[in-house]
């Protein structure tokens, strides 16, 4: 009973030690025998493990960068590792799991736990014992019919490289794009270029730093555990005197294959000489002794006034200031507001009714589609279904050809609502739509019809032909004090960077651009990221709750 009693308090102190910190790396000698370790994943599941005593070191449970509800334990030296989990449940008979080696060799599939004790409502489960030897075990544990159950755990056991660093750039993104029209000799119009930004090659280079820069573009080749490689930047300043700093990035897929990672432009804000290097690394200790490729770069900042310059200006603006009468003084003051406040109302009218026309042209592409899709069931005969998509589109068109302009989360998620139930009609796919729990949704407003042609092209050009299997997935989430709306879906991705010819995302993109002049202190900040795992569309709210 001392025995059970010990176990128990070793597990419940691994268990509590681990979810504390996290992304660490715990290098704790084992004792003769095997180490318990034990991560709750929520109130239903308590994954555990055990390594062999010649395991010199376990991480912290790790959240893949790159695959949804996966998470990830880096192990070093270990040679058999035993998977248990307790799950909270009434029973077992829905509960399946799968084992993978190295992500490719099926070790279990769809098999039903195997019950090694259970209490009242608790059931202790054993996966089995592994050879983990210069391998990754992976484990899926779920339920059936319930996707949104589903916990992966990978297990790695390799040793790690250093990766070959393609480049390094800063890029700046100009907030009024350079636009060029080409005329051929008759005076008629070619073509068109339009410049969107510059970039900076960092390597052995230098970069006057500024404001106007947007972020720092890492790109290394593929690699295979790439959420244990970070970014550390060196700064050595007149003393010699090394000024690192570690930096976890979000690592994806660009167009090529290769990996990409945005920095903070703010991490090069000091003058002086910088090394960057990409190294695999657990909290702050470096997990491979191999140096990979550096790249060496000067910084430099914009010059201030000398101190001469300084005190001679203060002198002559004194003596400027001490001349003008404070009548007249005021007297300009007040004109210059004047003629500023028209001249940002002109310009707030002038966008409000630019604003006003992208929406007249949005409502109408929305009509048109929806009546090609009643048009659509009528001519497979689906009378019901017709019936059915015509009844919420009748609410759903006097919600869109209503002129207001501001509406409220709660309106926005019943139009959403509505169209995708109709859609859901014609292609069968799945949907949902999350808000979080610490949102007012009746009281804070977004603009009318500003998520639905993202929904729409989720759709038509996202899930469309992947029937059942297709799912779109709309947020709304608060971030500090920004609002945060997110349209995901399992498509089959597209070109971020190409142009086409449909309206609604380029009418999207004119609105948000528009909506950005009107309100100039809470900007809007679309971000579009495509692959062919499928396509997220985020609108940031600055600074809007």
């Amino acid at each position: 009973m001392k025995k059970l009693l010990f176990s128990w308090i070793l597990i419940l102190s691994f268990q509590s030690y681990a979810q504390v910190r996290l992304d660490t790396l715990y290098n704790r000698p084992f004792e003769k025998g095997s180490q318990y370790w034990s991560y709750g994943m929520s109130s239903k599941y308590t994954f555990t493990f055990t390594v062999d005593n010649e395991t010199k070191n376990v991480s912290s449970i790790i959240a893949d960068p790159l695959s949804a509800r996966r998470s990830v334990i880096y192990l070093d030296r270990a040679k058999n590792i035993s998977l248990m989990c307790w799950i909270y449940a009434k029973s077992l008979d829905n509960f399946r799991y799968t084992i993978l080696e190295n992500d490719s060799v099926i070790l279990a599939k769809d098999v039903i736990p195997r019950t090694v004790s259970k209490n009242k409502n608790s059931y202790y489960i054993d996966f089995g014992r592994f050879n983990i030897v210069d391998k990754t075990i992976s484990i899926v544990f779920y339920e059936k019919n319930k996707s949104e159950s589903d916990y992966k755990f990978a297990f790695y056991n390799k040793d790690v490289k250093p990766v070959d660093l393609l480049s390094a750039q800063v890029i700046e993104v100009f907030k009024n794009p350079e636009i060029k029209n080409f005329k051929n000799k008759e005076g008629k119009f070619v073509r068109r270029e339009v410049t969107t930004g510059k970039v900076l090659t960092l390597n052995n280079g230098s970069i006057l730093f500024s404001k106007n820069l947007s972020y720092v573009e890492i790109k290394i080749k593929p690699v295979e555990n790439v959420f244990l490689y970070k970014v550390l930047l060196q700064r050595i300043n007149n003393s010699s005197e090394v000024i690192s700093k570690l930096v976890q990035p979000s690592w994806n897929y660009d167009s090529e294959g290769n990996m990409v990672a945005k920095l903070d432009i703010d991490n090069l804000s000091k003058e002086g000489k910088y090394e960057l290097e990409i190294i695999p690394a657990i909290g702050f200790r470096r997990l491979t002794s191999n140096k990979a490729k550096k790249i060496i770069f000067d910084v430099s900042t914009e010059k201030l006034f000398s101190t001469k310059q300084l005190i001679t200006s203060a002198l002559l603006f004194s003596l400027i200031v001490g001349a003008i009468t404070g009548g007249l003084a005021v007297y300009v003051k007040n004109k210059q507001i004047k003629e500023k406040v028209a001249e940002q109302a002109k310009q707030k009218e002038v966008a409000q009714l630019k604003l006003n026309s992208v929406r007249s042209q949005l409502n109408p592409h929305f009509l048109f589609n929806a009546l090609a899709g009643i048009q659509n069931l009528m001519n497979k005969n689906e009378i019901d279904n017709a019936n059915r998509y015509l009844s919420k589109f009748a609410r759903l068109t006097r919600n869109v050809l209503d002129s207001k302009e501001l509406i409220s989360l709660t309106e926005e998620k019943t139009l959403l609502d509505d169209y995708l139930q109709m859609e859901q009609l014609r292609f069968g796919f799945q949907y949902k739509i999350n808000a979080s729990t610490d949102l007012d949704k009746e009281n804070i407003e977004i603009p009318a019809m500003l998520l639905q042609p993202f929904v729409e092209n989720a759709v038509k050009h996202g899930i469309a032909e992947k029937s059942n299997d297709g799912e779109i997935t709309v947020t709304f989430e608060k971030q500090v004090s920004n609002l945060v709306l997110k349209i995901s879906d399992n498509g089959k991705g597209f070109d971020t960077t190409q142009t086409y010819n449909g309206l609604g995302l380029a009418l999207s993109k004119n609105r948000i651009s528009l909506l950005n002049t009107i309100y100039k202190e809470t900007p809007f900040i679309l971000d579009i990221q495509s692959d062919t795992n499928g396509t997220t569309v985020t609108i940031t709210l600055t600074q809007w709750l």
